[in-house]
C-alpha cells in the first residue's frame, strides 16, 4: 500500500510480506513509527503504458505501482492484476 502524507504526497510503502520481514528480523520493529519500517515508494507509471511496461516494473522487489487516472485518482496495479490481464 502506498503511504502519503497531506493526502497527495507519496512518501513510501508498506505490504505484509515487507512488514512481516521486517519484524521477524528484529521484533522490536513493532514499536517504530511507520515512517521508520515503511519501504520506498511506489512508482508511478503513464496511464497509456502498455502491458509490456507494466509487467517488466513489476518484479520481486517491485509488487505494485501507481497510475494516476484523467480525474487524477491513483490506482495500484499489482502483479496479480497483470496476470489476469495476460491470462485472458
Amino acid at each position: 500500500f502506498p503511504v502519503t502524507i497531506e493526502g497527495d504526497q507519496f512518501v513510501g510503502s508498506v505490504s505484509t510480506a515487507g512488514l512481516l520481514e521486517k519484524v521477524i528480523q528484529s521484533p522490536e520493529a513493532r514499536k517504530l513509527p511507520l515512517k521508520e519500517v515503511m519501504d520506498k515508494p511506489l512508482q508511478f507509471v503513464a496511464l497509456d503504458s502498455t502491458l509490456d511496461v507494466l509487467s517488466s516494473m513489476l518484479g520481486k522487489n517491485n509488487k505494485a505501482i501507481l497510475i494516476r487516472d484523467e480525474a487524477e485518482k491513483v490506482h495500484i496495479i499489482t502483479q496479480h492484476d497483470v496476470l489476469q490481464v495476460m491470462a485472458r
